[in-house]
Protein backbone atom coordinates (compact mmCIF):
# COMPACT_ATOMS: atom_id res chain seq x y z
CA UNK A 1 0.00 0.00 0.00
CA UNK A 2 2.91 2.42 0.83
CA UNK A 3 4.28 1.36 -2.14
CA UNK A 4 1.62 2.23 -4.63
CA UNK A 5 0.84 5.21 -2.89
CA UNK A 6 4.52 6.85 -3.04
CA UNK A 7 4.76 5.97 -7.06
CA UNK A 8 1.39 7.63 -7.36
CA UNK A 9 2.76 11.10 -5.42
CA UNK A 10 5.94 10.46 -7.66
CA UNK A 11 3.90 10.11 -11.47
CA UNK A 12 1.71 13.13 -9.95
CA UNK A 13 4.87 15.43 -9.66
CA UNK A 14 6.38 14.38 -13.28
CA UNK A 15 2.36 14.99 -14.68
CA UNK A 16 2.82 18.47 -12.83
CA UNK A 17 6.22 19.50 -14.00
CA UNK A 18 5.62 18.65 -17.31
CA UNK A 19 1.94 20.49 -17.86
CA UNK A 20 3.82 23.20 -16.24
CA UNK A 21 6.78 23.42 -18.22
CA UNK A 22 5.15 25.06 -21.37
CA UNK A 23 3.19 28.08 -19.44
CA UNK A 24 4.40 31.65 -19.36
CA UNK A 25 3.35 34.58 -16.97
CA UNK A 26 3.64 38.17 -17.64
CA UNK A 27 5.87 39.88 -15.00
CA UNK A 28 6.40 43.61 -15.14
CA UNK A 29 6.49 47.13 -13.57
CA UNK A 30 4.93 49.33 -16.24
CA UNK A 31 4.17 53.48 -15.93
CA UNK A 32 1.76 55.02 -17.97
CA UNK A 33 1.01 51.36 -19.79
CA UNK A 34 -1.90 50.27 -22.05
CA UNK A 35 -2.67 46.68 -23.34
CA UNK A 36 -4.98 44.08 -24.68
CA UNK A 37 -4.80 40.87 -25.65
CA UNK A 38 -7.71 39.08 -27.94
CA UNK A 39 -7.55 35.98 -30.09
CA UNK A 40 -6.46 37.90 -33.16
CA UNK A 41 -4.71 40.98 -31.99
CA UNK A 42 -2.80 42.00 -29.23
CA UNK A 43 -0.92 45.45 -28.16
CA UNK A 44 0.85 47.68 -25.46
CA UNK A 45 1.65 50.88 -25.20
CA UNK A 46 3.76 52.65 -21.91
CA UNK A 47 5.37 55.86 -21.20
CA UNK A 48 8.07 53.60 -19.00
CA UNK A 49 8.22 49.47 -18.86
CA UNK A 50 10.53 46.77 -17.46
CA UNK A 51 9.74 42.93 -17.16
CA UNK A 52 7.99 40.66 -19.38
CA UNK A 53 4.25 40.69 -21.17
CA UNK A 54 3.05 37.56 -22.26
CA UNK A 55 0.17 37.55 -25.17
CA UNK A 56 -1.63 34.49 -26.51
CA UNK A 57 -3.00 35.01 -30.52
CA UNK A 58 -4.22 32.61 -32.45
CA UNK A 59 -3.23 32.53 -36.08
CA UNK A 60 -6.65 31.32 -37.91
CA UNK A 61 -4.60 31.81 -41.73
CA UNK A 62 -0.78 31.34 -40.33
CA UNK A 63 0.38 35.13 -40.55
CA UNK A 64 0.91 37.22 -37.60
CA UNK A 65 2.11 41.26 -38.39
CA UNK A 66 4.07 43.15 -36.11
CA UNK A 67 4.63 46.53 -35.74
CA UNK A 68 6.29 48.69 -32.70
CA UNK A 69 8.80 51.60 -32.13
CA UNK A 70 11.30 52.65 -28.96
CA UNK A 71 12.32 55.50 -28.06
CA UNK A 72 14.58 54.27 -25.40
CA UNK A 73 16.00 50.65 -23.95
CA UNK A 74 16.08 47.11 -25.44
CA UNK A 75 13.11 44.77 -26.46
CA UNK A 76 13.08 41.51 -27.41
CA UNK A 77 10.23 39.99 -28.98
CA UNK A 78 9.96 36.37 -29.09
CA UNK A 79 7.11 33.70 -29.77
CA UNK A 80 6.35 30.22 -28.70
CA UNK A 81 4.57 28.20 -31.76
CA UNK A 82 3.79 24.26 -30.34
CA UNK A 83 6.28 24.28 -27.42
CA UNK A 84 9.23 25.81 -29.57
CA UNK A 85 10.60 29.39 -28.51
CA UNK A 86 11.91 31.77 -31.06
CA UNK A 87 13.44 34.98 -31.07
CA UNK A 88 11.19 37.30 -33.90
CA UNK A 89 13.45 40.55 -33.56
CA UNK A 90 14.66 43.14 -31.06
CA UNK A 91 13.91 46.63 -30.90
CA UNK A 92 16.64 49.11 -29.84
CA UNK A 93 16.52 52.74 -28.50
CA UNK A 94 15.32 54.83 -31.45
CA UNK A 95 14.39 51.82 -33.77
CA UNK A 96 10.57 51.11 -35.54
CA UNK A 97 9.41 48.28 -37.25
CA UNK A 98 6.99 46.65 -39.58
CA UNK A 99 7.40 43.04 -39.92
CA UNK A 100 5.32 39.88 -40.91
CA UNK A 101 5.88 36.31 -39.78
CA UNK A 102 4.42 33.11 -41.00
CA UNK A 103 3.18 29.94 -38.62
CA UNK A 104 1.11 27.21 -39.57
CA UNK A 105 -2.28 27.96 -40.04
CA UNK A 106 -4.74 27.62 -37.28
CA UNK A 107 -2.06 27.77 -34.82
CA UNK A 108 -2.16 29.33 -31.14
CA UNK A 109 1.26 31.79 -30.76
CA UNK A 110 2.23 32.96 -27.78
CA UNK A 111 3.81 36.45 -28.11
CA UNK A 112 6.76 37.25 -24.92
CA UNK A 113 7.77 41.00 -25.13
CA UNK A 114 10.84 40.87 -22.35
CA UNK A 115 13.34 44.15 -21.68
CA UNK A 116 16.48 44.56 -20.77
CA UNK A 117 16.32 46.92 -18.14
CA UNK A 118 13.72 49.99 -18.26
CA UNK A 119 12.46 51.10 -21.90
CA UNK A 120 10.15 53.94 -22.53
CA UNK A 121 8.16 55.43 -24.48
CA UNK A 122 7.09 52.21 -26.99
CA UNK A 123 4.48 50.82 -28.35
CA UNK A 124 4.00 47.11 -29.59
CA UNK A 125 1.16 45.87 -32.20
CA UNK A 126 0.36 42.27 -33.40
CA UNK A 127 -2.25 41.12 -35.58
CA UNK A 128 -2.88 37.76 -36.74
CA UNK A 129 -4.55 36.99 -39.88
CA UNK A 130 -8.29 35.87 -39.63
Amino acid sequence: MKRTVRIFFILASIAAVLMLGGCYSSSYNAVGFVHSNTPHEGYMDFYRFEGRMVMKLKADAGKLHCSGRLESGDITVSCDNEGEKKKLFTLSSGEQLERAFDFPAGSSVYILVETEGRCENGDLSFTADE
